[in-house]
């Protein structure tokens, strides 16, 4: 008794029997994600992007390094501006990481060393007893 394959294939998607279904819904998931920064207008970083970027990324650990040394020597009289150091450096952050998604190998890796500044700037203030 031979099986009628053709009334099972409308049910599958064709890519699903060949390659199986785990990658088919990998490949859907990246093609969401590509669709998605699409819709939001993302671009291939250019140079200038990456270093305005970094020179944010800069200013933000200059701030914050200031705001640690006072905070070292004064306690809790400068919380807000402590505070606000440590937004800048998470806004930076975010910033990095959303970059690092159009960006080159090269400039990945630039994004990458800044990001581990970043990093170990707000954990430093992060755990420092003030």
């Amino acid at each position: 008794m031979q099986k009628d394959y053709k009334k099972l294939l409308p049910s599958l998607n064709i890519y699903e029997i060949v390659i199986g279904k785990s990658i088919v819904n990998k490949i859907k998931k990246k093609q969401t994600l590509l669709q998605h920064q699409v819709k939001e207008g993302l671009k291939l970083a250019t140079r200038q992007s990456v270093d305005q970027l970094l020179q944010q990324c800069e200013d933000a650990i200059n701030l914050a390094q200031e705001q640690y040394k006072q905070a070292a020597t004064q306690e809790h009289y400068t919380d807000g501006d402590f505070t606000n150091a440590l937004q800048a450096l998470e806004d930076a952050y975010n910033d990095l990481a959303k970059l690092a998604f159009s960006a080159n190998a090269q400039q990945r890796d630039q994004l990458h060393r800044m990001r581990l500044q970043l990093q170990n700037v707000q954990n430093n203030m992060i755990l420092l007893d003030h």
